[in-house]
């Protein structure tokens, strides 16, 4: 309910701005926001919204994320973004500009952050010789691997 009452309020807040708080277009804006209520079409895609893409995607993600823990289950979330902008991209012909990029590279980057652990100091990485960088860069990939195959298991996928 509270981000249906947000949502609802953002949406007010769209469409009275522009009028400049004019009540009688104010009206006129909401009845035709609320006449396109009168269409299938505009209520089956809400009921979808809704129903599909929020409410049943969020009760499965509750379900899997029982057998993972916690540092797993933020991996997982904070990634969605990324996963919602590459379906987008693919599916839907979306353009990805250098703030997505710069910004799921950072995404990225705090996941393998959360990740590795204290075991492995990237910015002492960047500093170090390339043969220390090698051995480092080596172990970060090892422990991505071993990570990834300890969630696929709990997830019940054997890898």
């Amino acid at each position: 309910l509270a981000v249906a009452a947000g949502s609802f309020i953002w949406t007010l807040a769209d469409i009275v701005q522009p009028l400049h708080w004019n009540i009688p277009a104010v009206i006129s804006a909401l009845t035709i926001q609320f006449s396109a209520l009168q269409s299938f079409q505009v209520l089956a895609a809400i009921a979808w919204t809704g129903l599909v893409t929020t409410a049943i995607t969020s009760y499965g993600e509750n379900i899997a994320m029982k057998k993972l823990s916690a540092s797993e289950s933020t991996i997982i979330y904070s990634t969605e973004p990324i996963w919602g902008t590459a379906f987008a991209s693919f599916a839907l012909h979306e353009t990805i500009g250098w703030n997505t990029i710069i910004g799921a590279t950072l995404v990225i980057a705090a996941c393998l952050w959360s990740t590795l652990g204290p075991s492995v100091s990237i910015a002492g990485a960047l500093t170090t010789n390339k043969a220390v960088t090698g051995v480092i860069f080596e172990e970060l990939a090892d422990n991505i691997m071993m990570n990834w195959t300890d969630l696929l298991s709990k997830l019940g996928f054997t890898p």
